[in-house]
């Protein structure tokens, strides 16, 4: 992780479980617009030795409509033990996409819940389409 510290999910199963130990964050936007969400995240299979386990959480915007307002499963897609910017959000059965939510300037609360056990998170961004280029958000240091 790149601070001192990460969110790393212990409950549920590597394989999956319901949201679990949510965390809310609250933020405030200033300026409308289209804004994604991007996390940098590790999938650690230590259990199950599987690569494709302990590589998922949830998500979801509350007071927003449809999939982005409900805890959505995202997937990290990447190498085991790396850390990836490549987390999506699944809403349908491998329809992997970025969520992306229409604000408008007020305050809004978003809330990551655990989904498999050993999946680790070290930073989270909300960030103005308009305004960024996602290179500029990726392009962050990984590790």
């Amino acid at each position: 992780f790149s601070g001192e510290g990460c969110i790393r999910f212990t409950g549920n199963t590597e394989v999956n479980g319901p949201p679990d130990s949510p965390i809310s964050y609250h933020i405030k936007i200033s300026t409308p617009g289209t804004y994604r969400v991007k996390m940098l995240g590790l999938k650690a299979h230590m259990e199950t030795g599987e690569g494709d386990k302990a590589n998922e959480c949830y998500l979801r915007m509350v007071g927003e409509e449809g999939w982005l307002g409900e805890f959505t499963k995202f997937v990290l897609l990447g190498e085991s033990y790396t850390w990836w910017w490549n987390i999506l959000g699944e809403p349908r059965y491998h329809e992997f996409e970025a969520p992306e939510y229409p604000l408008e300037a007020g305050r809004y609360k978003i809330q990551i819940a655990g989904r498999s056990k050993n999946f680790f998170i070290d930073k989270i961004v909300l960030f103005n389409t308009g305004l960024f280029e996602e290179q500029d958000i990726t392009g962050l240091k990984e590790n």
